[in-house]
């Protein structure tokens, strides 16, 4: 994925090319922004990136990276919180696997099980 497209009023319209381009990304909205996440790049590496596009602004920008490269995920966004779920790390497509550790349920903390 080297850029996006976007559903305006009177149809799609190009959006500039990401700055780290990739594929096999996540995509979800929040705020009136567009979160291109992880992914796997042209020279064949994982990636943590995260990149944000602001329609007023016209532009991509780097956003947090994700702890981990991770590509193929899933994203969602839910009561104003975007969620980040499953994928696979690495080039081996090996699973990685989350969950809360104990006594910390709902607390948004994790741990992973690698």
């Amino acid at each position: 994925m080297t850029g996006a497209l976007s559903a305006l009023p009177g149809g799609w319209a190009e959006l500039p090319p990401l700055q780290d381009p990739r594929q096999a990304v996540a995509v979800a909205a929040l705020g009136g922004q567009i979160y291109v996440i992880g992914g796997i790049r042209r020279v064949v590496s994982t990636a943590d990136t995260v990149e944000v596009f602001d329609p007023s602004e016209g532009r991509w920008r780097f956003a947090s990276p994700l702890p981990q490269g991770l590509h193929h995920t899933a994203a969602a966004v839910v009561d104003g919180k975007l969620y980040v779920i499953g994928g696979l790390k690495g080039l081996s497509f090996a699973p990685v696997h989350h969950r809360h550790g104990q006594g910390t349920a709902g607390s948004g903390k994790r741990r992973a099980l690698l």
